[in-house]
């Protein structure tokens, strides 16, 4: 059971959605947003923090060991992040998604994105 914001219980999953939503943008400072000014917003900021000139080594990525390993340290039955990748995914998979996220990370770097 829980209360929206005038005391009475909450009845639909909507009424829910909605009061969850406003709890925890409370609690981070966070407001509603559409999904086309979040979309502009981030397209702002990689042209604000492109940067033109690279000097990167490639040594600075982590390699495809590196990130093999990772994937295996996930624990199963994690709740899944903004990728949306199940945790026993990664367990399940480990080299795959290690290649699958070293070419991320390159293309990343490459576009001067990600570091």
């Amino acid at each position: 059971m829980l209360c929206d914001e005038q005391g009475d219980i909450c009845a639909y999953p909507a009424q829910l959605l909605s009061r969850w939503i406003s709890f925890f943008g409370d609690m981070e400072g966070g407001i509603r947003m559409s999904e086309d000014h979040r979309w502009t917003i981030w397209r702002d900021n990689l042209t604000e923090l492109r940067q033109p000139i690279l000097d990167y080594s490639l040594a600075v990525l982590p390699t495809l060991t590196d990130l093999e390993i990772a994937h295996r340290r996930v624990p199963s039955r994690q709740l899944s992040g903004l990728d949306q990748l199940p945790s026993e995914l990664c367990n399940a998979c480990p080299t795959e998604l290690a290649r699958q996220t070293y070419g991320t990370l390159l293309k990343l770097a490459a576009h001067g994105q990600a570091l």
